[in-house]
């Protein structure tokens, strides 16, 4: 009720002013409404470390990993909460690692010259919050908008740089005086925005940090404190991270602050131009955000985009380019397809160190075109953030995914308990597998067993001899010497001489007139028979396997189930010692 009331009292008054301001000159409207903003920046002692390692840096890598095993240590190790016992061993043994990188990185600077002041996060933020303010100024002065901007700082605690102001430029001075010292209080610095903006209209607030929350509420205080407060009193929080890597940020908490609130959650690393994520926010917040460009360019092309449109009835526009480095150039077009540059009615840029504004009074209705040149750039191209904003309200602020979840990245031992715990997993998998099938086909391999059919040997029967009136010879004893006129076998060797033994078989001449004992079983009969042999026959055992490859079996079968239970033993030592490492168990002593 009270803006329509408000635009109803200006419509006679436009009426009045139209004549007058096409006789002076054109002068820019006034937006309907104005906002207020304060910006909370982190000037936690973190913030001395650099924003982007040197690419050209040769341990480049080694420091960076160093340096999130022991961000992660000091941010997570809050009083009476619980830590992994990866995080704390981490920081730890690689602490005299990453003191040896520093200072290989230090004198790697010295020799070329660079301050490592000027690449610190803070560094970066001053570039940013700089850019931001230039372009607040400037859509006061040119595009007609009524925004006033004020000033916080935390780290053990918070601090007011400066109060609310509609002289946006004077705050240039404080925000390159800034100084880090301490840890990251996010609850103070954002209940003193609060209090800023107490009675303020549209009022906002935008938070930038390095790191964790680590001092001052828990995670839940800040939560249930002044988050809920903000969203009690209809102030959107917009949360920025920066860092190295999204293990430096505590991103859950940031998007978790953004969208209890209706912020928006931005994640920025090292290589992307911050000064083109806080004007996103600020346009978001402080008016429709209409369109947002990300992108590289090289020397001598122009990246296109979509354009964007401007409903109708719009008293302002704001188009903004933000770069790291070398030089680029914002191209936009009207809806006639008019270049929109110095000279263009209502139109005023200003170019600055890696930033370019673009405001329009009373634009037109219809879509804009935007590009995106390069006038000069690195090699590779240069990243760049494009927006383009309106007054008005944006309906769904933009929100980045948590990356990663702000979870460390796999360290070697975690690597190989990882790689012991899946290659046992396996073993053990493959060895109950041919334990199931052994089991499955044990029926078919006794079926395969028969025993063989059983033979019979025929002994046949004996020689004749002399035995009574039947014809028997029995066979020479052994060692007995052979009589006179003996025949040795033709063709044989000859006979040795035995003397005879004391006791020998009854005396007599072995040949016809000797007659050995009857057979076992033999019963003479009246008519003498011819004696012979009986035939046997001996039933011949079915084979059995031998015994040597029974035991085989049974050593190979006692050696698979060893195997099976030291792979089930490492198995269940890596799985648990996986999980003691990686998971919060040891709770940090207060």
């Amino acid at each position: 009720m009270k803006t329509a009331l408000r635009r109803a009292l200006l419509i006679p008054v436009a009426a009045i002013a139209l004549p007058w301001s096409a006789w002076v000159g054109a002068v820019p409207a006034a937006a309907a409404d104005g906002s207020t903003t304060v910006l909370v920046l982190d000037v936690s002692g973190s913030m001395d470390e650099p924003a982007r390692i040197p690419p050209d840096f040769p341990q480049a890598a080694k420091l960076q990993q160093e340096q999130d095993a022991l961000g992660r240590l000091v941010e997570q190790a809050k009083p009476g909460h619980k830590v992994p016992l990866s995080v704390i061993a981490g920081g730890l043994m690689g602490l005299p690692d990453l003191l040896q990188l520093q200072s290989q990185l230090d004198t790697y600077l010295q020799q070329h010259n660079v301050d490592p002041a000027s690449i610190s996060k803070l560094a970066a933020l001053k570039v940013a919050a700089t850019q931001l303010l230039t372009a607040v100024q400037l859509e006061r002065d040119h595009a007609g908008a009524d925004d006033r901007v004020g000033l916080v700082t935390f780290s053990d605690d918070s601090a007011v740089v400066a109060q609310l102001t509609p002289s946006v430029s004077g705050l240039t001075a404080p925000v390159q005086g800034l100084r880090t010292e301490g840890s990251t209080n996010m609850g103070a610095g954002l209940a003193a925005a609060l209090d800023l903006l107490q009675g303020q209209a549209n009022p906002s607030i935008i938070m930038l940090t390095d790191g964790w929350n680590n001092t001052g509420m828990s995670d839940d205080e800040v939560l249930s404190g002044p988050v809920q407060r903000a969203a009690a009193g209809k102030v959107p929080i917009c949360t920025i991270g920066l860092g190295e890597t999204p293990a430096d940020v505590d991103q859950q908490l940031l998007l978790n602050i953004a969208s209890r609130t209706g912020g928006g959650f931005r994640y920025v690393d090292g290589t992307s131009p911050l000064g083109g994520d806080l004007l996103a926010c600020h346009q978001s917040l402080a008016g429709e955000l209409l369109a947002e460009q990300r992108g590289t360019v090289t020397q001598g092309q122009v990246a296109q985009s979509q354009g964007f449109t401007v409903p109708a009835g719009r008293h302002r526009l704001s188009v903004t380019l933000s770069w790291p480095g070398s030089q680029l150039d914002l191209r936009v077009t009207d809806p006639a397809g008019r270049a929109v540059g110095q000279g263009y009615p209502g139109a005023s840029i200003t170019r600055g160190a890696g930033f370019a504004v673009l405001t329009v009074s009373n634009p037109a209705a219809g879509h804009w075109g935007m590009g995106i040149a390069g006038v000069q750039t690195a090699a590779g191209g240069d990243l760049f953030v494009a927006t383009a904003a309106t007054e008005g309200a944006t309906g769904a602020p933009h929100r980045d995914a948590v990356r990663g979840s702000g979870a460390a990245p796999l360290d070697e031992t975690v690597q190989r308990l990882v790689l012991v715990r899946n290659v046992t997993a396996v073993v053990a998998g493959v060895l109950v597998l041919l334990w199931f099938l052994g089991l499955i086909t044990r029926p078919f391999r006794r079926r395969g067993r028969r025993a063989a059919p059983a033979t019979t040997v025929v002994v046949p029967p004996g020689p004749p001899g002399a035995y009574g009136a039947q014809q028997w010879q029995p066979s020479q004893p052994s060692g007995y010497p052979p009589a006179a006129g003996y025949p040795p076998a033709p063709g044989g060797p000859p006979q040795p001489t035995v003397t005879a033994p004391a006791a020998g078989p009854p005396q007599g001449t072995f040949g016809p007139s000797y007659t050995p004992p009857a057979p076992s079983g033999y019963v003479p009969g009246a008519a003498q028979q011819p004696y012979y042999a009986t035939p046997v026959i001996a039933p011949v055992v079915p084979v059995q396997p031998a015994r040597s490859s029974a035991r085989s079996g049974g050593c190979l079968g006692c050696l698979g189930w060893l195997v099976f239970v030291v792979d089930v033993l490492a198995l269940g030592l890596s799985a648990g010692a996986l999980y003691l490492w990686s998971t919060p168990l040891l709770t940090f002593p207060g």
